[in-house]
């Protein structure tokens, strides 16, 4: 009898397992991406060796698994990106990166309007018509949001990119962020001023692991120790805007102030950056976009003291353009630049957006002029630094530097749900001789740079 009843017991137990398994409904969207990309001077010289021609794919899949509207669970995985023929993606490599990119939770607290999401999951400080240079990445976070009235919202978090315990050397140390954004919206208009707040602990940089540590903290100098033997605080504040209220012409603008400060008597980094783009969308076979964005730069004192003029970023995803700032146009994945490198710019362009005569293909037209606002001095007092995020050849812009950018980006509906891509991409570079002529810069041969992408993308 005891045998019996322990038997329907482990049955109940199974058929309610079963019965929690099934209560969940499952949905999988993703993009996979492949691309073959033809490319010549990406490193705008003579001397450094490229590869012209290679093939990259990057295949994300999210499945959700939703109990009922208030409560639901994410996970992503990613398999790259991968390049053919090379580490995973090498004969016999079978393609093992498979990594989860996101896993978290979203609920919505019982007879109320307040949602929260915890987990790792992809967080953005509120972005502009570019992105979002600060912060725009998957992070372990908390975030809760809920609307006050009909046009003003709340939205809070904390966020942990970082945290490492060492006891050999006796340290336990953290990177955490706080956050805070309020969405206004009204008829015609929307706008959200943000702020962040971010604190680390003591030796946070001594790991490889704390990347944005140290996109932060790169300075002018050797004088602060990048590595991360003191703890920085750092902050951020921001808005973004947008108005449709004289549509069909609209206005999208952010700007961004942000400071870092080491327990150090030296070492600060501060600075801004600011953009506009105003849009004609009243034509059915072209938008034209005017855009603007510029972000402070080095001073002359490069050489002088260890303070930097220039936005601190943790990981953000921020570009105008195709091709140098950004490849989104023509790759999946991120351009020539990186947000430790790159400020330090002015850019004006125009964008001749989703052109289309033919049903199911578009063109995209880009042109763009930028410009550096570094101080020339700048590379030359570099102190060696050509080959990191401090100052490299080929990324980051003087005022010395200039660069014109002109692209073309076409797209093919083959199905609703699989798009080819055609990108062609030419940048016509004046990187000044005369300021990079340290570390042996001056024996290079500056040159242009150009690259085609042909792609194909199953969205689902």
């Amino acid at each position: 009898m005891k045998r019996m009843i322990m038997m329907a017991t482990l049955l109940a137990m199974l058929v309610g397992t079963a019965s929690v398994a099934v209560a969940a409904e499952l949905t999988a969207t993703g993009s996979w991406y492949i691309a073959g990309i033809w490319s010549d001077g990406e490193s705008f010289n003579d001397r450094t060796a490229e590869s012209d021609f290679d093939v990259f794919q990057r295949l994300r899949t999210s499945f959700d698994f939703t109990a009922n509207e208030n409560l639901k669970g994410v996970l992503q995985i990613e398999i790259g990106t991968s390049q053919w023929g090379s580490g995973f993606a090498a004969l016999g490599a079978d393609q093992r990166n498979i990594e989860i990119k996101s896993a978290y939770i979203n609920w919505v607290w019982p007879n109320t309007d307040v949602s929260i999401t915890a987990g790792v999951l992809p967080l953005a400080l509120p972005k502009g018509k570019a992105g979002n240079a600060v912060l725009d990445a998957d992070v372990a976070a908390l975030v809760v949001s809920a609307p006050l009235t009909d046009n003003v919202s709340l939205l809070a978090g904390w966020a942990r990119p970082y945290s490492h315990l060492n006891d050999s050397d006796d340290y336990n140390t953290s990177l955490d962020i706080l956050f805070g954004a309020v969405p206004l919206s009204f008829d015609g208009v929307s706008a959200t001023p943000y702020f962040a707040y971010m604190y680390s602990g003591d030796k946070t940089g001594k790991s490889a692991g704390a990347a944005a540590f140290n996109n932060m903290m790169i300075t002018n100098s050797t004088k602060f120790d990048v590595s991360g033997q003191n703890d920085v605080t750092a902050w951020w504040g921001g808005l973004t805007f947008s108005m449709t209220m004289f549509d069909p012409i609209t206005v999208d603008a952010s700007f961004v102030y942000g400071s870092a400060d080491p327990s150090v008597s030296e070492g600060t980094r501060s600075g801004w950056l600011a953009d506009l783009a105003v849009a004609y969308t009243g034509l059915d076979y072209v938008t034209p976009e005017l855009f603007f964005t510029y972000s402070t730069g080095e001073d002359g004192n490069a050489s002088k003291d260890a303070d930097s003029e220039r936005l601190p970023t943790i990981s953000g995803d921020y570009a105008f353009g195709t091709t140098f700032f950004s490849s989104k146009g023509m790759t999946s994945d991120n351009g020539l630049q990186n947000d430790a490198a790159n400020m330090g710019y002015w850019a004006l362009g125009l964008n001749l957006k989703d052109i289309s005569f033919l049903e199911g293909l578009k063109h995209t037209i880009t042109v763009m002029y930028a410009q550096g606002t570094n101080d020339k001095d700048f590379a030359s007092d570099a102190q060696g630094y050509t080959t990191n995020a401090l100052c490299v050849y080929g990324r980051t812009l003087t005022e010395e530097d200039s660069l014109w950018e002109l692209s073309l980006v076409n797209t093919y509906k083959i199905y609703p749900e699989l798009t080819a891509t055609l990108g062609l991409g030419y940048i016509a570079a004046n990187f000044d001789e005369d300021v990079w002529e340290k570390d042996g810069l001056n024996n290079y041969e500056p040159e242009d740079s150009a690259r085609l992408v042909l792609g194909i993308e199953y969205k689902f």
